[in-house]
């Protein structure tokens, strides 16, 4: 099982094997209601093949482009957990696993347990 998540409302979207739309349209696996994304702005296919997952991602000739890594793509691209995904001028969202998610939290757990450690002793 894969996460798209978006960073900036931290919706999560569950992603299985298959291929996914992403866009304004209501039609879209994933809508995003946001001006700067076209009505079919990218589509994100998901292969799984015994011990190997391949994740890739297609801009569909969107206005603002799709963005990986701060990269604009022109074709066909492999994802990899952890890329950040850029959709039109401010949807940024990050490629995720069950695995990535629960070692992120117990960072953030981790970090927010040293602040309060810190702050007893200041």
């Amino acid at each position: 099982m894969f996460f798209l998540i978006s960073s900036n409302n931290g919706k999560i979207y569950k992603l299985s094997s298959g291929i996914f739309t992403v866009g304004r349209s209501n039609s879209c696996s994933i809508v995003i209601n946001d001006t700067c994304v076209s009505r079919q702005h990218a589509r994100i296919s998901i292969i799984i093949k015994k011990k190997k997952n391949y994740i890739f991602i297609k801009d569909l000739g969107s206005t603002n482009g799709t963005l990986i890594n701060t990269s604009m793509i022109k074709s066909t691209k492999r994802l990899k957990i952890g890329d950040r995904i850029q959709f039109g001028n401010e949807e940024n969202f990050i490629m995720a696993t069950s695995d990535s998610i629960a070692i992120q939290r117990q960072e953030e757990e981790s970090s927010y347990i040293k602040r309060i450690n810190f702050s007893l002793y200041d």
